[in-house]
């Protein structure tokens, strides 16, 4: 083992999780034993089309980047963000803008046989001036706490016209600055000599040593070209690169992968954890590896194994504690008089995370555990402010919308959006005869992958229907807000813990009885038609502050 080893980061893509899932995964993160979040910044994710940016979560919550930064930074990692991820990182289009490929199919990169590749060229002039505007929106948008990489290096080799007509044949003439043509066609030894720079084709079919190794020499300068301009670019933003990393695994399967950013519908299938967050087989290792290369031998602390049983020394008065995967505690004190011995802990149900022993009972936590016991309770906490804070925006939505400095007459535009969604709320009526097929029905009618934004105007005509909901807004987003900011104070015991943990968890069922019971309301009026089409909306939020919820919940 070595002593205080910094841990490799785990990959969470915070675009590939839904917005209520991600407290989850950064617990589970923690309890893997990361220390730092690894994820590609997508391009074509954020600037949905041109000049159109999100990176606020304002079309769909999992594009706030900068949410998902101060959270991670809230539960103690550190964030490493690749702003422009190479090939093989799963993303359609590779993550650059597909309106830009077809506003400017100049910049796409080639292969040796002239077919477009999911890929720009770096250097090109129209990509660089796209990018710029692009990467001062994002530095303007994200903490400075996030660490920034690029990693231009491993893109493939390029054949396009931008590369093979213009940058090649001025790669050339430098390389042979010395020995002119000349000393080309010696090297190079081609059928027929060239007789200009410019008229050597980077995808010749040439049997030489000296072209196949001017050309790699070439795709290499290209790169570190590109890096190097797009690093002077954020270096003029303030906020310098760091040095790059390999893209370590992602932590979390994906299935089905978001079709506005996924390229395929699986991804990461091997990760230690479950689409759902319960851990897989490969966790329990990863997390007894990550302890060993972070913790002295000697360190009181094991990894739970839902296979075997795990021998803890026990010393006589020593106290054992076992955490669960839902962050509870469990402590047993020996008796003093009962002398050495070794105790073998069963973790069959996988419900346990991990065990520890103190000297005693009341004995000083040691760093390694306080600093893991903040973590879980941070994961609680921060729960518990999105959800108080998504009802909060519900409550705004409700409220009636300012009226204008001057009379003015209905908004075309929104009259003529409510009267489709009318008529597609009626249409849909006919065509789905259940909730679920109805939601999905509705989903697929509008060409929506995410429900629209809620604002006091989207309720404008319908606040009045909603008001059970509202009232739960109400009771609920104050006792929320005040369970989320339970923290522990800078020395601790686990008693205080413990006191902190029970209250986190009986906010959250308090909160979850309550939405449980106005989702029923609102499936049982959306199948009835008694609620408008806004309904589903609402219906969507609702269902999504439960899931953040449930995993508070678990047993």
């Amino acid at each position: 083992m070595t002593s205080s080893a910094p841990l490799s980061p785990i990959g969470l893509h915070y675009f590939r999780l839904p917005r209520h899932t991600w407290e989850l995964m950064l617990t589970r993160a923690r309890q893997l034993g990361a220390d730092a979040i690894f994820s590609p910044v997508p391009w074509g994710f954020h600037e949905i089309d041109d000049n159109q940016f999100d990176l606020k979560g304002i079309t769909t919550p999992r594009r706030n980047a900068s949410a998902f930064v101060k959270l991670c930074a809230a539960m103690g990692f550190s964030v490493i963000l690749d702003l422009m991820p190479a090939p093989g990182a799963g993303l359609l289009f590779n993550g650059f803008p597909a309106w830009l490929w077809r506003k400017h199919p100049e910049i796409q990169a080639q292969d040796r046989q002239g077919r477009p590749l999911a890929a720009i060229i770096p250097q090109h002039p129209t990509t660089l001036k796209y990018a710029r505007r692009w990467l001062e929106r994002l530095v303007r948008n994200l903490p400075d706490s996030a660490a920034l990489q690029l990693n231009l290096q491993n893109f493939p080799p390029d054949f396009s016209d931008h590369v093979t007509a213009v940058q090649w044949p001025v790669w050339l003439r430098k390389r042979y600055a010395q020995s002119g043509l000349a000393g080309l066609n010696a090297a190079y030894a081609p059928p027929a000599p060239f007789n200009s720079f410019s008229r050597i084709p980077l995808n010749a079919n040439l049997d030489s040593p000296a072209f196949q190794e001017d050309v790699r020499a070439f795709s290499v300068q290209l790169n570190e070209d590109a890096q190097q301009s797009y690093g002077q670019i954020l270096q003029e933003l303030g906020r310098p690169l760091t040095q790059a990393i390999d893209p370590p695994p992602h932590g979390a399967q994906i299935i089905p992968d978001f079709a506005d950013v996924g390229a395929e519908i699986r991804w990461a299938i091997d990760a230690p954890l479950r689409p759902d967050g319960t851990p897989r087989r490969r966790f329990w290792a990863l997390k007894k590896e990550n302890l060993q290369k972070t913790l002295p031998d000697d360190a009181p602390f094991y990894a739970a194994d839902p296979v075997a049983a795990v021998e803890i020394p026990v010393a006589a008065d020593a106290l054992v504690g076992r955490l669960m995967l839902n962050g509870q505690l469990e402590q047993t004190s020996f008796d003093a008089e009962a002398g050495d011995s070794v105790l073998s802990a069963q973790n069959k149900n996988a419900a346990a995370d991990l065990y520890f022993t103190l000297p005693r009972a009341g004995a000083p936590l040691p760093d390694y555990l306080a600093g893991y016991l903040r973590a879980l309770l941070a994961g609680k906490t921060q729960t518990l402010a999105y959800c108080a804070g998504t009802l909060e925006q519900l409550l705004q939505a409700f409220e009636e919308p300012s009226p204008p400095a001057k009379a003015k007459s209905p908004d075309a535009a929104l009259s003529e959006a409510q009267a489709a969604l009318i008529q597609a709320n009626q249409a849909l009526h006919k065509a789905a005869s259940s909730i679920g097929a109805l939601e999905e029905a509705f989903t697929a009618a509008l060409d929506k992958t995410q429900s629209p934004e809620l604002s006091p105007t989207f309720f404008s005509l319908d606040a009045a229907r909603f008001k059970t909901l509202q009232s739960a807004c109400q009771t609920l987003a104050p006792g929320l807000n005040a369970a989320a900011q339970t923290t522990l104070p800078a020395s601790f015991t686990l008693a205080d813990y413990t006191a902190a943990h029970r209250r986190a968890v009986d906010a959250a069922g308090q909160a979850f009885h309550n939405l449980n019971a106005v989702l029923r309301r609102l499936r049982e009026e959306l199948a009835a038609g008694a609620l408008p089409p806004t309904g589903w909306s609402v219906h969507a939020q609702v269902q999504a502050l439960l899931q953040s919820l449930s995993w508070m919940l678990e047993d």
